[in-house]
């Protein structure tokens, strides 16, 4: 009961909708990021962004680049 990971695999509306979502339900800013690191497998560029709401509790984002945007 730690947190939760979520991958976004895709890059479309939908995915940007989810991904904004997630941010808003736990009042995050997607600029307040403990932790962000870039990765590319096969050609696509991936990002890793952890972000903290407490002292227990962390939110892990996988998504492909652009879906922040």
């Amino acid at each position: 009961m730690g947190g939760f990971c979520a991958v976004i695999p895709k890059l479309n509306e939908a995915t940007k909708k989810a991904y904004r979502q997630i941010l808003e339900k736990h009042f995050i800013q997607e600029s307040m990021y403990e932790y962000l690191d870039t990765v590319t497998a096969d050609g696509t560029d991936w990002v890793e962004a952890l972000y903290l709401t407490n002292n227990d509790y962390g939110i892990i984002l996988i998504y492909r680049k652009g879906v922040e945007a």
